[in-house]
């Protein structure tokens, strides 16, 4: 970029000055993105972001979804996290998520399901030892 004083020197400032803020908020988004990966050790691909859900409830009802970040989807028959997404695992809608919590983010399952029995499933979680893992959020109705 060329810095000519003359007629529109104040221009050609004005330019550098928007290069330079572009460049220190993207230096300061990388930083927060890379300090959250060390902090969290997370291995989500920033990138893959669009790939994975994006629950929203009824703007008709006042239903708050906890705050989760997909990271990977999960096998059908074992539940064990899938690097690559098959055929056969391509339509169900089963995953891994870190769902924020008031004190930690713990790794949780999420099972998009048509039809759901919360009783049962809280049921099974309050026998000793448990025969379902804990139920965390549940929402009947459209989820878009």
């Amino acid at each position: 970029m060329k810095l000519h004083l003359g007629p529109h020197a104040s221009d050609n400032v004005l330019r550098v000055a928007r290069v330079f803020m572009a460049i220190n908020e993207s230096m300061e988004r990388l930083r927060d993105l890379y300090k959250k990966l060390v902090r969290d050790r997370r291995p989500s691909s920033p990138q893959a972001k669009a790939l994975w859900p994006n629950p929203t409830a009824d703007p008709s009802e006042s239903i708050e979804f906890p705050k989760l970040e997909f990271f990977c989807k999960v096998n059908r028959a074992d539940g064990a996290e899938l690097p690559v997404i098959d055929e056969e695992n391509g339509r169900h809608a089963m995953y891994h998520a870190w769902m924020e919590m008031e004190t930690e983010t713990k790794v949780v399952f999420v099972k998009f399901a048509a039809k759901y029995n919360e009783g049962a499933h809280r049921l099974l979680a309050n026998q000793n030892p448990p025969l379902a893992p804990a139920l965390y959020f549940q929402v009947e109705g459209p989820v878009y």
